[in-house]
């Protein structure tokens, strides 16, 4: 028997935050649970898994996806960065989230919902990115 399918309209929210190398080891290693103890990215995993529209898939709340990299930048004079020196090249363990809301959410709440996790953010200027996308879910 074929199974029937649908698609659903969702904002995919896509965050990079900084993660200690400890962190990174750990998680290299298979503890998939270090994130939660990492002071950077630990408050917005948080806020992801306590508001419901974040990661919405029905019977689930709170799906997000992490990956682990590095990320490099140059920091302007002007800038007061977390990590590095202004004017000075600069990389940085990080790990990638991503998480899903859905379309019916207004953009009032989608903006609070952005704004919590900039909020949350260690960054000077934290790198959020949102655009719409299609899910299949299961009927």
């Amino acid at each position: 028997m074929p199974v029937s399918a649908r698609f659903r309209n969702v904002h995919r929210i896509t965050i990079r935050c900084p993660i200690s190398s400890l962190t990174l080891q750990a998680v290299l290693q298979g503890d998939g649970y270090a994130l939660e103890s990492d002071p950077s990215i630990a408050p917005i995993l948080k806020l992801i898994e306590e508001r419901p529209a974040f990661g919405d898939f029905g019977h689930y709340t709170g799906v997000c996806e992490v990956t682990v990299g590095l990320e490099a930048f140059t920091s302007g004079h002007a800038s007061s960065p977390t990590l590095g020196t202004p004017g000075k090249r600069t990389a940085s363990f990080t790990a990638t989230v991503t998480t899903f809301v859905g379309e019916t959410v207004d953009d009032q709440t989608l903006h609070a919902l952005i704004e919590a996790i900039a909020a949350a953010h260690p960054w000077e200027v934290p790198v959020i990115e949102l655009d719409s996308t299609r899910l299949w879910v299961t009927p």
